[in-house]
């Protein structure tokens, strides 16, 4: 959902952008560092979106299916904290690449 979601406002060639942008040597930070970083931010916020979504798509399930009246409820919630686990990892991915897009440090 989030990489659809920046597709849905920038091209695939700003996409393309801001990886060269996150991972190119040099001092000097490019003229497109400033888009590279809006998007990389931008990203970052759609995960957490999407992480809330689909938990709460998943409690949905839950629900839906009477998973807490034969007692077993833990493992269909485990599997529902599945997503705001990736969503947090995918957004501190963002926030790593968005940092080292603004301040220009590179490997």
């Amino acid at each position: 959902m989030p990489i659809f979601a920046v597709l849905a406002v920038w091209s695939l060639k700003d996409w393309g952008k801001a990886w060269k942008d996150a991972f190119e040597t040099g001092s000097k930070p490019s003229p497109s560092a400033r888009a590279s970083a809006k998007l990389w931010d931008f990203y970052e916020k759609v995960c957490y979106i999407a992480g809330i979504v689909g938990f709460i798509l998943g409690l949905n399930s839950i629900f839906q299916n009477r998973g807490g009246l034969d007692g077993e409820v833990f493992h269909p919630l485990a599997v529902d904290c599945v997503a705001p686990i990736l969503a947090i990892f995918l957004a501190m991915v963002a926030r790593i690449l968005k940092a080292r897009v603004e301040e220009g440090r590179k490997p």
